[in-house]
């Protein structure tokens, strides 16, 4: 799966969509996972 990630990584740098890392910022895909039925 490391290899994936890299694989996606190299055409993004290709693109141009790299960035600084102290400007990257984590992406939560599932937000609410833990969130309690009942409260949004």
């Amino acid at each position: 799966h490391a290899e994936d990630l890299l694989r996606l990584a190299a055409f993004a740098w290709q693109r141009g969509e790299a960035l600084e890392a102290d400007q990257a910022q984590p992406v939560y895909l599932r937000d609410n996972v833990a969130t309690p039925k009942g409260i949004k």
